[in-house]
């Protein structure tokens, strides 16, 4: 949504969307119709340095730290606790790889394919750990599982590098999958 106009509460003035206090009167702006990408000025894309990340998400946090604001009126501080709220959760959804690719196909609006496409795979998989009754079995099945969630996170990390959306939300699929598996094999140990 960068690009837009926001008009300050405080005096009115108009600001370019992305900024976080205006200019005129250094009132503290709203960011909750920031994306979290623009929040944390990163690029919108799934490959993202976690340093420059953190390093970002500090930056916002000193900004909009409600102890900045205990001196300003009540509705800037209301803002200041909001958007400190949001620099944290946007931060949370980045930095994890699996989180970050749902919000991306989330904001792309690309549907998630559901695993009646692949149920066929969820059986048999739900099968192997049911049958499964030994400890090493199911520390080879886990070993398995975690190979099949690898393959399937380097596809959906190529598809997102090739901006191939559609691709990406079905590998995520698998990985939300995959990961259910493992979770469910896991507690068999």
């Amino acid at each position: 949504m960068l690009g837009a106009i926001v008009i300050c509460d405080g005096c009115g003035n108009e600001e370019l969307s992305g900024s976080c206090s205006c200019s005129k009167c250094s009132h503290i702006l709203d960011i909750t119709y920031m994306n979290f990408f623009e929040i944390l000025c990163v690029e919108e894309k799934f490959q993202l340095s976690k340093h420059q990340l953190k390093d970002n998400f500090i930056k916002k946090l000193q900004l909009f730290h409600p102890d900045l604001y205990c001196n300003k009126s009540a509705a800037e501080m209301d803002i200041a606790t909001k958007n400190s709220s949001i620099v944290s959760r946007a931060y949370n959804m980045l930095l994890d790889p699996v989180s970050r690719a749902r919000y991306l196909i989330e904001i792309k609006n690309i549907p998630i394919p559901n695993e009646s496409g692949f149920i066929t795979e969820v059986l048999e998989w739900n099968e192997k750990i049911e049958d499964t009754s030994s400890v090493l079995e199911l520390q080879q099945l886990v070993e398995e599982v975690n190979r099949m969630l690898s393959i399937y996170k380097s596809q959906m990390e190529k598809d997102f590098s090739d901006m191939e959306y559609e691709k990406a939300a079905a590998s995520y699929a698998k990985v939300k999958f995959f990961m259910r598996v493992l979770d469910s094999a896991k507690k068999r140990l």
